[in-house]
């Protein structure tokens, strides 16, 4: 062992500069290991965080992959609508210990604007820098990374975009206003927009022109 400590030593001296190449390189190996071993644990974690007591996601038939997607991290459209009075059926079902209904559809910038209620924002423990839970329709509740990229304050009023794009149709006459600025989760609460589900249904009364089109769906 001493030998073979002695010849390494001996050939660093006598051959610096591939020694230290030969260095550099274990170096940058192992710290690019070291990094890629960092973020998939901070993935795995968001990930997890995002899936908190998620125990079934329901929703039209389709791809469970997309369902799980759009319903749960937010990355995917959703697979369609399902009917609302079917839904509570299940929703209201002794085994089942909470469900929470989602509608969206809409965006802002390029954020989802997210039909909910509390129960979603109790889910992740949201907490608030400023203002509070929305309690009305068309009050929205900002993530704080939806609130750094858009500037959105305490008061403002927007409008949401049909679609996760900014060429989709403008809801104009149905301004959002902004009643609360979540503190940062970590969670996908960080880069939404959360309002109350009827929020949604009233906007999209407006597209169809018809004033007795009902919120089954």
């Amino acid at each position: 062992m001493k030998r073979l400590i002695h010849i390494a030593w001996k050939n660093i001296v006598f051959k610096p500069i591939p020694s230290s190449i030969s260095l550099g390189l274990l170096v940058f190996g192992i710290s690019i290991i070291s990094v890629l071993l960092l973020i998939r644990l901070q993935l795995e974690n968001k990930f997890e965080k995002d899936l908190k007591d998620v125990d079934l996601v329901m929703g039209a038939k389709g791809s469970p992959l997309q369902l799980v997607l759009s319903a749960v991290y937010h990355l995917d459209a959703p697979t369609g609508n399902i009917n609302y009075g079917e839904a509570k059926t299940i929703m209201n079902n002794p085994q089942v210990k909470e469900a929470i209904p989602l509608a969206y559809g809409d965006s802002y910038e390029g954020y989802r604007i997210l039909g909910t209620t509390e129960a979603y924002l109790k889910k992740y423990d949201a907490s608030f820098q400023e203002g509070q839970v929305f309690s009305k329709p068309m009050e929205a509740n900002i993530g704080v990374d939806v609130a750094k990229r858009t500037n959105l304050i305490l008061g403002d009023q927007f409008f949401g975009i049909h679609g996760d794009s900014q060429g989709g149709h403008a809801h104009e006459e149905d301004l959002y206003t902004v009643v609360g600025l979540l503190e940062r989760t970590n969670t996908v609460l960080d880069q939404l927009v959360l309002t109350p589900i009827e929020s949604v249904w009233q906007v999209h009364d407006h597209n169809h022109g018809d004033s007795h089109h009902d919120h089954d769906e």
